[in-house]
């Protein structure tokens, strides 16, 4: 999830690379719109759910409650 973020920050600031951090490394590269893509259309996918229960602490546990969120 820090790489899809990040990426999609990049997009929307018109930068022509991103930087994030991947556990002890940085990695560097150009932003990618397919991908920004594909984020929002998770985002709308997990909006659709109805009884998020059981689906939530999966998502936590996986890091990844927070950036569909938003």
């Amino acid at each position: 999830m820090p790489w899809t973020l990040a990426n999609e920050a990049a997009l929307k600031r018109g930068d022509e690379e991103l930087t994030v951090r991947l556990g002890d490394r940085i990695w560097i590269q150009k932003p990618q719109k397919y991908h920004a893509r594909s984020l929002a259309m998770l985002r709308t996918k997990y909006a659709a759910v109805a009884e998020k229960t059981a689906l939530d602490p999966v998502l936590e546990e996986a890091g990844c409650l927070a950036g569909l969120r938003l």
